[in-house]
């Protein structure tokens, strides 16, 4: 059992991330608190501490980090960041909290996921809808539906057409079948079809690419913008938690969806109002998690 608070800090580039987390350890001078910023990167096979940091990194560390850490991790690979913490700093690091700026969102893995966002651009969702591969049709079954004829009825009847060698022979170039000649490119075809299976594609409905971290978010933060923006942005997560149907699709069985607490701060002014109450809904998560 662990007993560092973690908060991870989520959203897409450019949206106010390090800001929020500037903002949390300037006002938290008598807690130790640590600061790491995960940065994808496929040149490593796994998570690797950089040393030197970057702009990112020394900014927490002037904003009063008691450690600040830049870990490089594959696409998709989870980093420890306590592990990368007792790495640089000793197996027992005295930080009573950590703030985890990126990464792939994983409620279950921290006490806290903060989305933080620019606004939305007029005319940019919050979904898009994609289409995508979700399974494959048996080939024999797709060639006969292509023939207008019902697919395999029974295990018996696919067994029989197993046993039945004219599935398994090559169609040579120029071989002729019941006086039809198959041309190379349908052979092909058909032998791809029958070794690979027909793909089913479906169209589906994702939050937009770095939006990804909304559905795990207890608080979502929209950062400084135009007033009709910024409230195209939070009508929109409203509407997205509304549509039951939508968040069923979304969420994929998943319990919950995103934000309970949503915040329009402009963080560049530590004392916008709304600023403070992003910075104070973040620390009685800190709170709330440590007891």
């Amino acid at each position: 059992m662990r007993d560092v608070t973690l908060v991870q800090v989520v959203g897409p580039p450019v949206g106010g991330k390090t800001t929020l987390v500037e903002r949390v350890l300037r006002s938290s001078p008598s807690r130790l608190l640590a600061a790491v910023r995960v940065v994808p990167d496929n040149a490593v096979r796994e998570p690797v501490v950089d040393p030197a940091g970057d702009a990112d990194t020394a900014r927490y560390a002037a904003a009063g980090a008691w450690s600040s850490l830049r870990v490089l991790v594959p696409a998709g690979v989870p980093c420890d960041v306590l592990d990368a913490l007792g790495a640089c700093d000793g197996a027992h690091h005295p930080a009573s909290a950590v703030l985890i700026e990126g990464g792939a969102a994983r409620r279950g893995d921290v006490d806290a996921v903060v989305f933080v966002t620019a606004p939305l651009a007029p005319g940019v969702g919050l979904t898009v809808v994609e289409t995508r591969e979700v399974g494959r049709l048996d080939g024999r079954d797709a060639l006969r539906l292509m023939a207008g004829l019902p697919p395999i009825a029974s295990e018996e009847e696919r067994a029989e057409l197993d046993a039945f060698e004219a599935f398994d022979e090559e169609v040579d170039e120029g071989e002729v079948v019941d006086g039809f000649e198959i041309p190379d490119a349908l052979g092909d075809r058909i032998l791809e079809l029958l070794e690979h299976g027909y793909p089913v594609r479906q169209e589906v409905t994702e939050l937009r690419p770095g939006f990804e971290g909304l559905a795990e978010a207890q608080l979502a933060v929209v950062s400084a913008g135009d007033a009709a923006s910024v409230e195209a942005t939070l009508a929109a997560i409203a509407a997205l938690r509304a549509d039951e149907a939508l968040l069923r699709s979304l969420l994929r069985d998943r319990v919950g969806f995103g934000p309970r607490t949503v915040v329009a701060a402009d963080l560049r002014d530590p004392r916008d109002a709304g600023t403070r109450k992003a910075v104070e809904a973040v620390k009685r998560r800190m709170r709330a998690a440590a007891w």
